[in-house]
């Protein structure tokens, strides 16, 4: 029986290592890509978000309703997206948030009117905007009761 002569052999060995490394270079070439795409997407919305700037305008507790109803402003320059109130209570549990407005451009405000436990501590409001994050919130103290 015959073999393959040695430099068919040798041939056929760098054209397999040829093409393993041409399947490599095209996935780290796709992969690098990928990457560099997402890290520029988080960067650009972290630098957007060191311009944002979100207050509670004014926050009432109606002590019969046991509801705490206000406004959330945007004071930032940039619009802000997914704003949502969070109340936590005295004994450290937290409120699933509730989102109070879609989109709210610079200048704009949204109303809220949520219901609350007496117990309640702090009220906090958040946006898209986690990394710098861009939230407010007021302590019981700081909400007036009606």
């Amino acid at each position: 029986m015959k073999g393959i002569s040695p430099l068919i052999a040798e041939v056929l060995l760098i054209g397999f290592v040829i093409a393993v490394g041409a399947i490599i270079a095209t996935w780290v070439t796709g992969y690098t890509r990928t990457t560099t795409h997402n890290v520029n997407e988080q960067a650009n919305k972290q630098m957007d978000c060191m311009y944002g700037n979100i207050q509670i305008i004014t926050a009432t507790y109606n002590h019969t309703t046991h509801n705490i109803s206000g406004y959330v402003e945007n004071k930032g320059s940039i619009p802000l997206g997914d704003v949502r109130l969070q109340v936590i209570y005295d004994n450290s549990t937290i409120s699933d948030p509730i989102l109070i407005c879609n989109e709210l451009d610079v200048g704009n405000m949204c109303p809220y009117n949520i219901e609350v436990d007496s117990n309640y501590a702090i009220l906090r409001v958040s946006t898209n905007c986690t990394s710098p994050s861009v939230d407010d919130k007021l302590t019981k103290d700081e909400i007036s009761t009606i």
